[in-house]
Parts: structure tokens; sequence; C-alpha cells
């Protein structure tokens, strides 16, 4: 007599060794606001704001910061940025050309995460500060260590906007210029046998970050 055959299945599961990486998709959160001791409004430069990310970022330049909405003239702003503690930025902005309102932004995708993540658009309690310089008359005398006064030399102005003014110094080695932007601007003093030439300055109010550029010929 024949036995039924029970039939037996053999199972073979096979693991395959996948390699499983982690990816981490969430976008970098990114504030900026006034930095806390900046004034506002203000009659000097430069304006300071304080910039935050959620995480560490990438390729963060001063080309990054956006002044979309802004009445002050921008047109010649200089953005520098200094980094902190915590993923955080300070933004000094200098050569405002004109009175008005400065609003920095950090717009979307700007910088990048270390898992390619674009920021997204900044939030800001406070983005703003009012400019409102002062105008000032600028003086002074142009002399030689010695005490000897120079007469009829160059000196020119170079305002944050680009304007250019030029005066020449009187009989007594004096000159002034008349309703110049409490910002920042440079001198320029140009005549001969200026080497060793000292420039005397008589402000008729506070004058911030003068820089004095000597060129004898």
């Amino acid at each position: 007599m024949l036995k039924k055959l029970t039939p037996i299945f053999i199972a073979f599961i096979v693991f395959a060794n996948h390699n499983l990486y982690a990816i981490n998709e969430i976008a970098p959160i990114v504030t900026i606001n006034q930095e806390s001791n900046q004034s506002d409004p203000t009659t000097i430069l430069p304006i300071s704001f304080t910039v935050v990310f959620s995480k560490p970022v990438n390729g963060f330049e001063p080309s990054d910061i956006s002044f979309a909405g802004s009445t002050a003239d921008t047109s010649r702003a200089r953005t520098f940025l200094s980094p902190q503690e915590n993923n955080t930025y300070r933004v000094i902005i200098l050569n405002i050309a004109s009175r008005g309102q400065l609003r920095v932004t950090i717009p979307a995708n700007s910088v990048m995460d270390s898992d390619g993540n674009g920021n997204l658009d900044s939030t800001s309690n406070d983005n703003t500060v009012t400019y409102n310089p002062n105008y000032v008359f600028i003086g002074g005398q142009v002399r030689l260590r010695s005490g000897r006064i120079l007469q009829n030399i160059n000196i020119e102005l170079i305002l944050p906007s680009g304007e250019r003014r030029y005066a020449r110094t009187n009989a007594f080695g004096y000159y002034r210029f008349y309703n110049i932007q409490t910002a920042n601007i440079n001198l320029i003093v140009t005549g001969k046998r200026t080497i060793g030439a000292t420039v005397g300055f008589n402000l008729w109010d506070d004058y911030p970050n003068l820089n004095i550029e000597l060129f004898p010929y």
C-alpha cells in the first residue's frame, strides 16, 4: 500500500543589506530684527541688525540681505556680517545716501543647511530703522607741522551717495563745506609740499568716521 506523501515546502528568505540614510527636510527658519542697542530713529551710521538662524547654514553673504521696501537711498549701501554664537550674525550697514526708512529682509533660499534645504523667508518683529541724518558744516585749516599755513590747497569731499564736492583753502589755510550729511565720508587733500600736513576740523555737530587721505605731489 502506497503512503500518501505530504509535500514539504521550504521557504528561503533572503535578507538584503540596505544602507539607510536619514534626510532632514526641515528648512532653516531665520529672523532679522534691529540690534538691541540700535537707536530708532537714528542720525548716524552704521545701522545694525541681528540675524538668527534655527540651524547652521552655509553661504550666508552680505548680498543675501535685501533692502526691498526701503525709502532711504540704499543704492550705494555697504553691508558687513559679523558671526556670533548660536547661528547668530550681526549685520552692519553703511553708506545710506539719504534720509528715510531702512528695511531689511532675507528672501527664501538665500542660504542652505548641510542637507541642502533652503531657508524660509525671514520673519521679524522690527526689521526697519528710520534714518534722519543731521546736516552740518565742516571746516578747518591745513598746515604743516612746522605751523606753516598752506594756501590754495585742493580739498575734495566724497559723500556716501558718490557725490563729490570741492573747496580750496584761503589765504589763511581755511576751508569749509556746507550742509553735509552726518555719515561716513572721505576727505582728500591734494597739494604741493603737503607731506606731514595736518588737517583741522571745526565741527558744528557730531560727525562720525571721518577719513582723511593726503596725496602730495
